[in-house]
């Protein structure tokens, strides 16, 4: 039977429709008043300097799943209403952690986060050291090459390794206190 065919018993005869599997981040109401107090500072800072988010080096890392994950954008649920299907995902399954960061005006290259083992090239998880050792060995130089260090405003989250001392002790130099968001700094990052 055609892909086509099937599509259209789904519609028309079955009166199904797909829906897409959706991972959420939980948003805990204690966190509300520290995302309006970040929302009003950052709201703050754009009248006094309407450039102020232009120079925000946004940064993140996500985990590429390899394996026993469904692709939500390639899944769909036929069904005649909403299931609102979430999927669990394991704990500790294998995966490659990718970090990136990313200005108004340029994009760094990402960054894998990978030791040599005796096999080769081992996936390995963000911690203290290795997210120091990134930004010590990638960003910073990058920012250096690029001659904005003194204007960037460094965004991160609030995760362990980030906060990390040996983390905040090489941000302070090149960033200070205040141009810096992140959880422990000044300018909180507004999710726990």
């Amino acid at each position: 039977m055609l892909v086509s065919t099937v599509r259209k018993i789904l519609l028309n005869i079955l009166q199904c429709y797909p829906f897409k599997i959706t991972h959420i981040q939980e948003l805990v109401l204690a966190d509300l008043p520290k995302q309006e107090a970040s929302a009003l500072q950052f709201l703050t800072r754009m009248e006094v300097d309407n450039a102020w988010p232009w120079n925000i080096l946004w940064t993140d890392e996500i985990h590429f799943h390899l394996q026993s994950s469904v692709n939500i954008q390639n899944c769909r649920i036929w069904t005649r209403e909403n299931p609102f299907q979430m999927q669990p995902l394991p704990l500790h399954s294998q995966k490659v952690t990718v970090w990136c960061r990313f200005t108004a005006a340029f994009i760094v290259s990402p960054f894998f986060f990978e030791e040599i083992g005796p096999s080769g090239h081992v996936t390995c998880t963000a911690n203290g050291t290795r997210y120091e050792s990134l930004l010590r060995n990638q960003l910073i130089p990058a920012l250096q090459q690029r001659g904005c260090v003194d204007s960037t405003i460094f965004m991160q989250d609030g995760a362990p390794p980030h906060i990390a001392t040996p983390v905040k002790q090489l941000l302070n130099p090149h960033f200070g206190n205040y141009r810096i968001i992140s959880r422990h700094f000044p300018t909180a990052w507004p999710i726990t």
